[in-house]
């Protein structure tokens, strides 16, 4: 605990830019004793850290065993940029955080984390999981929200509570509403109606189904089929297939 206290005490003193004497003058107390702090020689009293906290505008928590002290119980430390929501101190689960957060990304990250919904501003490389709804531009990996999904192009799956309307996806997608994309490289589930270019898996579908070209299998769609291109074969569906005229 001194090591970490002579750790975080230089270093706030640092970014302040408050030397030594300042700090002594400002805590009452001489230079000489400031020195002994950070050379670990000596340690303030309990009164005394309360100050220097107030003094550098942190938490005594932080002052004695570091930045870090703060960290989220059953969080793993690794290199995802984890955007929370706090209720005073409380962090909040995302069904309690209403609107949403503006969040502009510098660089790529390899993974993005927000509790609660997110307008994020620039690409990902990795994957989006957000407790809300997610408006992005471009994502390399997957994306996982709890409501709707409004993005760029998506190199891998999207899995939403409610609609999704973006361009491309590379994988799958399953939606709790409607769904309305250019191409998908892979399977769809979607709650009502689906409007598509081509898929290139499966579908299944709530309600109506709209797309140029299916190549793969329609099965449980409770809504009229309009579908260019068939390849696959239509099972338990309720309404009329039409092939559209492709003149």
């Amino acid at each position: 605990m001194k090591n970490n206290f002579a750790t975080q005490f230089k270093e706030y003193r640092k970014r302040l830019d408050i030397s030594q004497e300042e700090i002594a003058e400002r805590l009452n107390v001489t230079s000489q004793a400031v020195s002994k702090w950070e050379c670990e020689k000596s340690y303030p009293d309990m009164e005394m850290m309360v100050e220097i906290a107030g003094l550098f505008g942190i938490s005594l928590d932080c002052l004695v065993l570091g930045e870090n002290s703060g960290a989220i119980e059953g969080v793993p430390d690794d290199d995802t940029l984890r955007v929370v929501f706090c209720r005073g101190r409380r962090v909040i689960d995302a069904n309690e955080v209403e609107g949403s957060i503006r969040v502009r990304l510098e660089g790529k990250p390899e993974r993005v984390e927000v509790w609660g919904s997110a307008n994020i501003y620039g690409d990902i490389i990795g994957d989006v999981s957000v407790g809300g709804g997610l408006n992005c531009d471009k994502v390399e990996g997957n994306i996982t929200a709890g409501a709707s999904v409004n993005c760029d192009e998506v190199s891998g799956n999207i899995d939403a509570g409610a609609g999704v309307n973006c361009d491309g996806v590379g994988g799958n997608v399953s939606a709790g509403t409607n769904i309305v994309c250019d191409d998908i490289g892979g399977d769809v589930s979607c709650g009502l109606t689906l409007q598509c270019d081509n898929i290139s898996g499966s579908v299944s579908c709530g309600m109506t189904l709209t797309c140029d070209t299916i190549i793969g299998t329609v099965q449980d769609c409770h809504g009229d089929i309009h579908v260019k291109t068939l390849n696959g074969t239509v099972q338990s569906c309720e309404k009329t297939v039409y092939i559209k005229d492709e003149n």
